[in-house]
């Protein structure tokens, strides 16, 4: 079967592009023959490329400190543009990308949109009619979602438009119980099937494969944020400083807080970094999740921004919530638990929802 995937997958964020892969490798794993449709939202491709303009104005706004920050900007944007096109490098290798017309001149039996946040109207600035189905297609192409996910409900104004998406889709999953309950909720006549992200679908041993060891010699607690908080910051530093261990941090953003060590990391080297810590130290779903399959010590800390509905659902789901905190006073002490039969049972809930498509 030909299949397609419509996600986030220009976005040069770790767990974006990680995910996207998985799923490739998921459907080929299986038979299909599965491809990444090379959709480009721009408005969500501008906020990762080197040539933003945000920065800029930051630089220029004070003249008496232009020349330090000045310096700060050309660092900062010589790292940004290494570590652009280490993903623009892990995308051509990894990804097998088809263009857009693609859905047209060489028709798809199956199209999915997701994972990740394709329903975050605010990320897609709007309603994105291509992470919404609403793209022209011959009849006999079918359109899903896979593990949708969004940060935060829409606006009560918007449910008709969203009820007028989704009921002309074949298939709808979710990657949060959460989405899941509001949905089954509010559009009581749809069906919402329930599915893993991703990440979860690929063995262990693969993404260990993947991941590149890092290069300093000395132990380290990894601490990577998604989304910028200088209080998670703050309560990693503290956690790794009452443990006197060495702190490397990751930031999705090239301008917020990034060790020298680290800051033009590839993906292949951000799985590094997980699989080689001691302690990861965290905010962000996919670092949690490959935390988990790598089975760290790791700590998932409360942003209170909306996001926490995913982590708690994604440790709920493998029975370690306490390792959600709000601060370093809420670490315990941290048992590992065999996770093999919850992956197990994922597996077989994104083969059901696979095989009822190709059933339809």
């Amino acid at each position: 079967m030909r299949v397609g995937i419509l996600t986030f997958h220009r976005a040069h964020n770790y767990g974006a592009v990680l995910q996207c892969y998985a799923l490739q490798q998921y459907l080929i794993s299986r038979g299909d023959d599965a491809y990444v449709i090379d959709y480009n939202n721009r408005d969500l491709w501008s906020y990762y490329h080197w040539r933003e303009r945000g920065y800029e104005k930051y630089v220029t706004s004070n003249l008496i400190k232009f020349p330090y920050r000045l310096l700060q900007y050309l660092h900062a944007k010589k790292n940004h543009i290494i570590r652009y096109y280490k993903f623009i490098y892990f995308q051509k290798k990894y990804l097998r990308l088809a263009p857009v017309n693609s859905i047209q001149t060489t028709p798809y039996d199956l199209i999915l949109i997701g994972s990740d946040q394709v329903w975050n109207t605010s990320i897609t600035h709007g309603f994105d009619k291509y992470y919404w189905g609403q793209f022209e297609r011959p009849s006999s192409t079918k359109v899903a979602t896979y593990a949708a996910s969004l940060m935060k409900l829409w606006d009560e104004k918007d449910y008709n438009i969203v009820y007028n998406y989704l009921s002309k889709l074949d298939g709808i999953s979710v990657r949060e119980k959460s989405t899941k309950f509001f949905l089954n909720k509010t559009f009581t006549n749809l069906n919402i099937s329930y599915v893993p992200d991703p990440v979860l679908l690929i063995p262990a041993n693969h993404w260990k494969k993947m991941a590149k060891k890092p290069t300093i010699k000395s132990p380290y607690y990894f601490f990577y944020q998604a989304a910028k908080s200088e209080k998670v910051y703050s309560t990693a530093k503290i956690i790794a400083k009452q443990r006197r261990a060495n702190l490397i941090t990751l930031s999705a953003d090239v301008k917020a807080i990034n060790t020298v060590e680290c800051h033009t990391s590839s993906p292949q080297e951000f799985l590094g970094w997980i699989l080689y810590a001691d302690m990861v130290i965290t905010s962000s779903f996919h670092a949690l999740i490959f935390s988990i399959l790598f089975n760290k010590d790791f700590y998932a800390i409360n942003l209170n921004m909306g996001q926490d509905d995913r982590l708690k659902n994604l440790l709920t789901m493998f029975g370690v919530e306490d390792r959600l905190i709000d601060d370093e006073t809420q670490c315990k002490c941290l048992i590992k638990k065999d996770n093999s039969v919850i992956v197990k049972q994922l597996l077989n809930n994104a083969n059901d929802y696979l095989s009822y498509l190709i059933k339809l």
